[in-house]
């Protein structure tokens, strides 16, 4: 099975294979997803929030992923403070 997120965030194969611990995989998708919102000027601790409070409520599939990235966390973001200067 194919990853959802780009290869990019994941470490390198040989990387995964040869890691000392398990939670080494997890820790760099912890990292990945905390830059992300950094990036997009988003806090992290506000996405991470969100997430928690949306993903019980839906069946995440490969088409309903990209909605819960926090690339489209930040572009809601911005909707709504459209929305609220209008």
């Amino acid at each position: 099975m194919r990853h959802l997120a780009r290869s990019s965030y994941w470490p390198r194969r040989k990387d995964r294979d040869n890691a000392k611990q398990p939670n080494e995989l997890y820790t760099t998708i912890w990292y990945t997803l905390i830059e992300s919102c950094r990036r997009r000027k988003v806090d992290p601790w506000k996405y991470l929030v969100w997430i928690f409070e949306e993903l019980p409520a839906v069946k995440v599939t490969g088409e309903t992923f990209a909605r819960y990235t926090p690339k489209a966390y930040a572009e809601s973001l911005g909707k709504q403070r459209l929305n609220k200067t209008a």
